[in-house]
């Protein structure tokens, strides 16, 4: 008579084991490889902050614009504020500063990167400089350090 014996074999458990790195394997490489979700989601904060940059000039851009004929707008500014009736780097950064409550530090007054065609100004918001034109459209969102080279 043959007793029944409990347990499991060694195939089983080497049959278990290389299934288990198979799925390690491919769990590792959806997360790290050119299409992996680490790369999505650094790709994905990249474009929201290069938008938040973009959102802010647009916005003071727009400030500027409608309040450029209001005079009471105008007389309530601080004595060495500039005037803003203008498109400047310097004006987008005062009401870049007066709305978000930035220091001077994250918004500063910068030259447009040279590639940037028909670029008035730029302002560097950030890590990244914002050109824009004549009529205060944005023209480009450039990463600061790659741009400016510091």
């Amino acid at each position: 008579m043959m007793k029944n014996q409990k347990g499991i074999t060694l195939i089983a458990l080497v049959i278990t084991i290389i299934v288990l790195l198979i799925l390690a394997g491919v769990s590792i490489a959806m997360l790290t490889g050119e299409n992996g979700l680490l790369t999505k989601a650094g790709n994905a904060k990249t474009q929201t902050n290069e938008a938040e940059a973009k959102e802010a000039v647009t916005i003071a851009v727009g400030t500027i614009l409608a309040n450029k004929n209001d005079p009471t707008y105008l007389d309530s500014l601080k004595e060495n504020e500039t005037a803003l009736n203008t498109i400047d780097a310097d004006t987008i950064v005062s009401v870049v500063i007066t709305d978000t409550g930035l220091t001077a530090n994250d918004v500063k007054s910068t030259t447009p990167p040279t590639d940037v065609t028909g670029a008035k100004g730029a302002i560097k918001y950030k890590d990244y400089v914002v050109s824009f034109d004549a009529n205060g459209r944005v023209l480009d969102v450039s990463d600061y350090v790659a741009s400016q080279g510091s």
